[in-house]
């Protein structure tokens, strides 16, 4: 198949000011530009962390919580926002830091007494393009992970359009609409999202080159290889499945199109190479997922799926109601806007027949790509039925959306992976499958673009698709009517949500009458009606996304206050214990040294946040948990099952922990009311937080037994304390148990002079580290190396090389054929 679209097309035509003649015609050229133009979008959405010196981190959120309070605080709590600074500032930051080192970041002391770190997926250690974070200053370094990123995401939605047949100006508007819809701006503050699904539609462009035999064949197995293995290397798991379901979609559609052009015989062939190379490419990501796995089967996720698991699953879906964000974006509100806080809500089952409206998030249900786009998707159908030449194309396209839609609104279609594919079940919303949704509309739209393009609409085909998106509007309107009904205490009525988004009717009034002119004047400005469309498109998006992400002075993001400088100055090897009890999906919780906090300032924490940890730890903490309102102790706040706090001040469990400073909120603080310990502080800092010593047991000490008494002589001195490595010098007069109150977890090896040792549990349920030592001097050794870890590298490796012959093969394979046709 060849590209219907050239030089001589009316985009062609129309850049020809900037880049004349033969220039225009060179792939290449169009190519670059097109990167380009997106890199540029990509500045201007982010201006303020591109050119204003702040940083792509929301750390306002900081200022709500101790110590780092401020009374001037204006930044809106959300808290899947949260996760930017709470979860991968920290984690990019320790890996940084770890790495420059000259080790691997395997393993993480700063949270739950010490966890897996790379097998946590979202680190993301080994990711090619996470190099930004280990060269450039981390808090910098987001701002340009987004840019280039974004800018990949349209580039490749780019290629796939252009190789599906589409104009330079119908491809820049698929690349547009995938790259700056709602799905990725909402999601843009946590890198992996975009880093996981901006791989996507290369993998698709890939397939489509293979399936149509145009170009290197190992060149193009080479690119779905490494697409493949950067999105599960990327770290969204839930993110990588959705590509892998995009794919198998996309290797059905082309499957069929080649049943009906060939033989069947080409049809088996195209499935063996792209799941060849995709199995290639699943080999790359070994070495991040084997330890993931390892941490997921001994994780506090370990729960099989179940029928209330489901419908709790089910329930978080896309809300009918909820489509109307696919016209006004912002009618259940913004994150970012005080006047108009986003108020969106589910309903939530707590008894049979009973139910609970709760809060949304507004990431959840980021459906919105522009009323054009959508507009241009219904000429794109219109064109797959009267049998344009991209109609297959937008065939896929349809597959693509229409199952993703499906999904998003959990319909039972979701049974079969929630019962089927393991893991799937502790994945988050299934509305996050809008990103596929996305893609296909962008596609759909790219389609539309140049079938108005190349031939002018009928009244018909123009009634069908305005009247259609009329009726879908109104159909909008009326589920979101009925759900309203049933609105949480204190959200608005219907009037004043449609008297919010003033700006929002005026943009769909725009865009239909700009969709309207493109059609009806195509004919007579061939040259411009594409480029006209696609800038349409970009500037429909701009204004949504407009301020989506809040930024912030790069001082803001984690500063040392007083307390935090004391604790660094006197924790040692011991650890610290902020005494938290509670969380909130709707104000900035009552927090002192929120989790993970710890790890930016190398203290060790007894709390943590993290998507996989230690189900051992949990089971232990819930021992030192308080009441929550259902009666039951449970360690992890009912608002977010992936924490762990330390709740009772008066528990023994904190002080078996080697803790030497608890750390509590200020007196003046609202929330402090916590019980007593019976102690002064040791340092009350204004407005900061109290901090109090704690006789803790030692991190490391002799004993008799496990839980015998500390030997009468023995000493214990620090050698190396590393994140996976720690050397300890041990003298004992008799023989005797060392125990390390670090987490234990399988991959930690102990040698006592060089020999190797059996690691055997110690403290409460085990989660401690003890080996034994014979009387006299010694030197004790652990160190984290996890089989999982060395046997992932084998294969990563072993699938780096092959994608590395693959690439040689298909450049000899293009020079060959460059020198036969220059001959």
């Amino acid at each position: 198949m060849t590209h219907r679209h050239n030089a001589t097309t009316p985009s062609g035509r129309f850049l020809k000011p900037w880049l004349r003649g033969a220039e225009w015609q060179r792939p290449g050229i169009q190519s670059a530009t097109a990167a380009f133009l997106y890199l540029a979008i990509a500045a201007c959405l982010l201006w303020r962390s591109t050119f204003a010196g702040r940083v792509f981190v929301p750390a306002g959120l900081l200022s709500g919580m101790y110590p780092w309070h401020s009374a001037s605080a204006t930044e809106l709590w959300n808290p899947l926002r949260w996760d930017s600074v709470a979860q991968f500032y920290p984690w990019r930051l320790f890996a940084a830091r770890t790495l420059h080192t000259g080790f691997v970041p395997l393993w993480n002391p700063y949270q739950f007494c010490g966890t897996p770190f790379l097998a946590n997926s979202q680190s993301a250690v080994f990711y090619p393009l996470n190099a930004l974070f280990w060269i450039l200053h981390t808090a910098a370094a987001f701002n340009a992970s987004a840019l280039v990123h974004l800018a990949l995401c349209g580039w490749f939605t780019w290629l796939l359009a252009r190789r599906g047949g589409c104009s330079f100006a119908a491809a820049f508007t698929a690349g547009t609409v995938m790259a700056f819809g709602a799905w990725e701006v909402q999601w843009l503050q946590l890198p992996t999202f975009l880093e996981t699904s901006c791989w996507i539609p290369l993998i698709l462009a890939a397939m489509l080159a293979v399936y149509q035999r145009r170009g290197s064949f190992w060149l193009h197995g080479a690119c779905i290889a490494a697409g493949t293995g950067c999105m599960l290397l990327a770290g969204h798991l839930q993110i990588a499945f959705y590509g892998f379901l995009a794919g198998g979609l996309w290797l059905m559609a082309l499957m069929v199109r080649a049943a009906r052009d060939t033989n069947p015989r080409r049809c088996l062939a195209l499935a063996a190479a792209v799941v060849g190379f995709a199995s290639v490419g699943a080999l790359l990501g070994m070495c991040q997922v084997l330890p993931g796995m390892e941490l997921a089967r001994l994780s506090h996720r370990t729960a099989p799926a179940t029928g209330v698991g489901y419908q709790a699953y089910s329930e978080y879906a896309l809300q009918p109601g909820e489509l109307i964000g696919a016209f006004l974006p912002q009618f259940f509100g913004s994150d970012t806007n005080r006047s108009w806080p986003y108020w969106g809500f589910y309903q939530q089952s707590i008894a049979p027949g009973v139910s609970l409206p709760v809060r949304h998030n507004a990431a959840e249900t980021a459906i919105y790509v522009g009323v054009a786009p959508l507009l241009l998707a219904g000429f794109g159908i219109l064109a797959m039925l009267r049998r344009h030449h991209a109609r297959w194309l937008a065939a896929g396209a349809s597959l693509l959306s229409g199952t993703a839609l499906l999904m998003a609104l959990g319909t039972p279609i979701n049974r079969l992976f929630y019962f089927v594919v393991p893991g799937f079940s502790s994945t988050g919303s299934p509305a996050r499958v809008l990103v596929i949704f996305t893609l296909g509309i962008a596609l759909l739209a790219a389609v539309g673009v140049d079938a108005v393009a190349e031939r002018q609409p009928t009244r018909r085909e123009m009634l069908l698709v305005f009247g259609g998106a009329v009726l879908a509007l109104c159909v909008a309107l009326r589920l979101t009517v009925g759900e309203l009904a049933m609105r949480p205490q204190g959200a608005p009525s219907l009037a004043q949500a449609i008297g919010h988004t003033g700006a929002d009717w005026l943009a769909v009034a725009v865009a239909v009458i700009a969709v309207l002119g493109a059609t009806l004047f195509s004919s007579r400005h061939p040259a411009r009606a594409p480029m006209a469309v696609a800038v349409l498109v970009v500037l429909e998006l701009m204004r949504a996304g407009w301020g989506i992400n809040p930024t912030s002075p790069a001082r803001a993001v984690y500063p040392v206050t007083d307390s935090i400088r004391y604790l660094q100055q006197h924790a040692g090897h011991s650890r610290v214990w902020p005494v938290n009890q509670q969380w909130s999906l709707y104000q900035t919780p009552p927090a002192v040294l929120p989790p993970n906090a710890c790890t930016v300032y190398g203290l060790r924490d007894v709390q943590g946040y993290d998507s996989l940890f230690s189900g051992l730890y949990k089971h232990a903490a819930d021992t030192a948990a308080l009441p929550n309102r259902a009666g039951l102790r449970d360690s992890s706040p009912a608002e977010v099952g992936n924490m762990v706090f330390i709740q009772d001040p008066a528990s023994a469990l904190g002080r078996q922990m080697a803790v030497r400073w608890m750390v509590r909120l200020p007196a003046n603080a609202e929330g402090s009311a916590l019980p007593s310990v019976g102690t002064t502080p040791a340092l009350s800092a204004q407005g900061e937080m109290s901090i109090y010593h704690v006789d803790g047991l030692p991190r490391a000490s002799v004993c008799v037994t496990d839980r015998g008494p500390a030997v009468a002589g023995a000493r214990c001195t620090w050698l190396k304390d590393a994140a996976t490595r720690v050397d300890l010098s041990v003298s004992t007069p008799q023989q005797a148990v060392l125990i390390l109150r670090d987490a234990r977890f399988p991959g930690w090896r102990a040698m006592v002079d060089g020999r190797r040792q059996r690691i055997e549990p110690a403290g409460p349920d085990g989660i401690f580290r003890m080996v034994a030592v014979p009387a006299g001097v010694h030197n004790v050794r652990f160190a984290y190396q996890p089989a999982s870890y060395r046997l992932g590298l084998y294969l990563s490796g072993l699938a780096f090389a092959l994608i590395s012959f693959f690439s040689s093969c298909g450049i000899g394979s293009y020079r060959r054929s460059n020198y036969h046709a220059a001959g």
